[in-house]
């Protein structure tokens, strides 16, 4: 092994809370056949749609398989232990708005959680399905859009209701129903949770196009800026609408909360991924404390809006919020 894959290992390592074996334990595999379907699926797609619909140009169904696969990696080494700690995952009802491929799907299923996976693309529900099922798993998935809870759920609770990665790719009406409906579908103690969704409030657009205050520009000089962005598919959005900026990743604040759910200084946030991983590990509690220019971004933030729980802040919203 190079020294470069050496020093990387240990990073990381170093750099991860430790998990719980009781998780760790439930961490599978795919078989190899269930990751050529995968795979075939992939392929399929890309052939249908184009490198620019689906991951980034350039990108082929094997590169597309390999990220898949260390999203739901990390997913299950930082995101996973943080979630079980807030409220056990097996035999949780659990609700997943935009579940896209999977990367969470799997994860969450794995630990025994009883997961509902909605997503507006039959494609991507294709793939989480078979990648479930290269790993023996099974959970509901449905085709619907993240405005449309209410009714194509009516009548049913969660114990948790997630948006990973997928607020962001919203427009803001279905945002605010979004929000709404997945707030009623909990019950008292319930947890509404917002997980890898970029911070409006932080200056940088490393989600979508990789350019400096690109998310805080209104759409009509967003859509013709978008050409200055390094990425082919984030550039193609000069020719498109509004709608299709939104699809393609806008950053999301506190402010829908205040609007969809209750004001946000009253909301009971009950954990952030960040502060939990600083909790557990000691190099990033350290990294808190050095003076970096992103913590006293996120101090300053804060300071504006005192009792907005510091999760709000983060370059990245990912919290727990309960209901009442």
């Amino acid at each position: 092994m190079c020294d470069s894959s050496r020093r990387a290992r240990w990073l990381t390592a170093l750099t991860t809370p430790r998990i719980p074996p009781r998780l760790s334990a439930r961490f599978g595999s795919p078989s190899e056949a269930g990751r050529q379907a995968v795979l075939a699926l992939l392929r399929d797609d890309w052939q249908s749609n184009g490198a620019a619909d689906r991951g980034q140009a350039g990108e082929s169904p094997e590169e597309m398989l390999r990220d898949l696969e260390a999203r739901t990696g990390r997913n299950r080494r930082l995101v996973i232990p943080w979630l079980d700690a807030a409220r056990p995952l097996a035999d949780a009802a659990i609700l997943e708005v935009g579940c896209g491929t999977g990367c969470g799907t799997v994860p969450l299923t794995e630990q025994g959680a009883k997961v509902t996976g909605v997503d507006l693309r039959d494609d991507s529900l294709r793939v989480t399905r078979a990648r479930l099922e290269a790993q023996g798993l099974s959970a509901r998935l449905i085709r619907l859009n993240a405005d449309e809870l209410a009714a194509g759920l009516a009548g049913e609770s969660f114990d948790v209701v997630l948006f990973w990665a997928s607020l962001e790719h919203m427009t803001p009406a279905e945002r605010l129903v979004a929000l709404r409906g997945a707030w009623d579908l909990l019950p008292a103690g319930g947890l509404l949770g917002v997980i890898d969704t970029p911070n409006r409030l932080w200056d940088y657009d490393a989600h979508a196009s990789q350019l400096p205050f690109f998310h805080w520009l209104p759409p009509r000089i967003a859509l013709p800026y978008a050409a200055r962005s390094s990425r082919p598919s984030c550039r193609a959005l000069a020719a498109a609408d509004e709608d299709a900026l939104y699809r393609y990743g806008r950053s999301v604040s506190f402010h829908e909360f205040d609007l969809a759910v209750a004001p946000a200084e009253t909301l009971d946030v009950v954990s952030g991924l960040d502060e939990f991983l600083r909790r557990h590990n000691f190099p990033r509690r350290l990294r808190w404390w050095c003076p970096g220019r992103d913590r006293r971004h996120a101090r300053r933030l804060r300071r504006r809006c005192r009792r907005v729980h510091q999760a709000f802040f983060e370059e990245s919203l990912q919290l727990l919020i309960r209901k009442p």
